[in-house]
């Protein structure tokens, strides 16, 4: 049997425009990865407590993150508004 995806076709733009998203909900998380990693590697090398982990390396991960999702709806809203003219 069959799988019937969708009913109506997706034009052109509305896939590009999908990707496009799809593509800024990968970053957030990749820039938290990021950022997160060499702190925590130190501060575990370094032999740090827990709390210490917590403050030298997941805050400031977690700010970068919020950060670049907030640049990446600012992005998406040019996009969608200027280049696609949705």
């Amino acid at each position: 049997m069959a799988v019937q995806t969708s009913a109506a076709p997706v034009d052109e733009k509305q896939r590009r425009a999908n990707l496009f998203r799809y593509g800024l909900m990968l970053i957030p998380p990749l820039a938290f990865t990021l950022a997160f990693a060499v702190p925590y590697m130190v501060t575990r090398g370094l032999g740090m407590d827990l709390g210490s982990i917590i403050t030298i390396a997941f805050v400031p991960a977690i700010l970068w993150a919020a950060g670049t999702g907030l640049l990446c709806m600012g992005v998406w809203w040019a996009y969608k508004r200027y280049i696609l003219k949705m």
